[in-house]
């Protein structure tokens, strides 16, 4: 390993017996090993001209979308998970449905199984290997513990978990928010019973004190090697804007109170917010899929990236788009959620799973306004017959009691 004196653009001031003291740090050298230096940012680079940076966009590959709902058990395939290569190096992938945490595997990344080994319905075996307390399970990070001394713990997940009341109003008695599970081998699974974030965005009888403040359901929670930390990059919320902080812990229990990490600023479309984040180290710094939801303009969400050097200030200095949305019609046209993993090496490339939802053709934002027991809003399902869809209803100084589909 060499140090390398590169010209830094940098300057610093601190005290010195109550004087200011400035420091011109463009000549400080800066350690440069077998790590990859990244240009995603200028931290490297003292002048340049006629040279810019340039985002380049990953091939979609032919056969998207890889894996879709199989009925008539499964009616919703969701990317809120993670995959990882297992130690035979085949790919493991754990994902959500409308029932709970399913799982598949492949040996080249693009023809995927559903392997029957997980729990039982309707008389057969199948590849749902945990329920959700309330419905499906949301946001999904699985990866290996850091500690492999327990074999019982060999993997961790954390999935959001909700308490929506059923249709007689009887609510789930466990509190909404983040849980962990362990597993020997990523297929059996056990909850601890209390969530380790609580969710306290929706009921404040859920609010366990004065951390975790406006937590919201999209999360990503990782082992970080380099700071040796478990790193939490969840959603929050200041006046209906969803942004994202960072929580940290030693254990991957008790967690830190958040810190704003990221928000949409004058740079992006008027209304956008920064839906999602899966942060990652990558080489010599640290690398995000931002989820960037265009509040108000298409209502669409596609990718860009963050970068940091030091995994804990964020910065978006690249603000091109890195994953486009399809074309109109197309199953990723819609709002795109990354798989909640580091890019995985396959031979000469890197692979990086998404999933998407396509937004209802002829269903554009509807204001409805009035007191009565019946208002009408329309919308168009036809073209999406057959297939999920999902609606969101935005109120204000409002009560919704019920809604129905005619």
């Amino acid at each position: 390993m060499r140090l390398l004196r590169l010209l830094l653009p940098l300057a610093a001031a601190c005290c010195l017996g109550g004087e200011d003291l400035v420091m011109d740090l463009r000549d400080w050298p800066v350690r440069i090993g077998p790590e990859a230096q990244l240009f995603v940012d200028g931290y490297l680079i003292a002048r340049r001209s006629d040279v810019d940076f340039r985002v380049h966009q990953p091939v979609k590959h032919a056969a998207n979308p890889l894996i879709v709902p199989t009925p008539p058990g499964e009616s919703l395939v969701l990317a809120y998970g993670s995959v990882l290569r297992g130690a035979a190096g085949r790919l493991r992938m754990w994902y959500t449905n409308q029932t709970g945490i399913a799982y598949a595997e492949s040996d080249d990344g693009v023809r995927w199984e559903k392997p029957g080994i997980g729990l039982e319905l309707d008389g057969r075996k199948t590849n749902l290997l945990t329920r959700g307390h309330r419905g499906r399970s949301d946001t999904l990070s699985v990866f290996l513990n850091p500690d492999q001394r327990d074999p019982l713990r060999r993997f961790l997940a954390y999935p959001m978990e909700y308490r929506f009341p059923d249709k007689d109003g009887v609510r789930e008695t466990r509190r909404e928010g983040i849980y962990l599970r362990a597993s020997p081998d990523g297929i059996h699974w056990t909850e601890r019973p209390d969530p380790v974030m609580y969710a306290i965005w929706r009921d404040e009888e859920n609010r366990p004190g004065d951390n975790n403040a406006g937590l919201g359901d999209v999360h990503h929670i990782s082992w970080d090697p380099k700071l040796n930390k478990f790193m939490g990059h969840i959603k929050v919320a200041r006046q209906g804007i969803r942004m994202r902080a960072l929580v940290e812990s030693d254990d991957g229990i008790y967690w830190s109170k958040p810190e704003l990490i990221l928000a949409a600023d004058a740079q992006d479309r008027p209304g956008d917010q920064i839906y999602s984040m899966v942060a990652f180290p990558y080489e010599s710094m640290w690398l995000a899929f931002i989820g960037l939801y265009h509040k108000g303009t298409d209502e669409r969400m596609d990718i860009q990236l963050a970068s940091s050097r030091d995994g804990r200030h964020w910065s978006r200095p690249l603000r091109s788009t890195f994953l486009p949305n399809g074309r109109e019609g197309s199953f990723d046209w819609g709002v795109m959620h990354m798989a909640g993993n580091a890019p995985i090496r396959s031979g000469g490339a890197l692979s990086i799973y998404y999933d998407a939802e396509r937004p209802i053709s002829g269903c554009a934002e509807t204001e409805v306004t009035g007191d009565a027991l019946d208002l009408a809003a329309s919308c168009d399902f036809t073209p999406s017959k057959g297939r999920n869809v999902r609606l969101e209803f935005a109120m204000r100084d409002a009560s919704l009691y019920s809604f129905r589909i005619e």
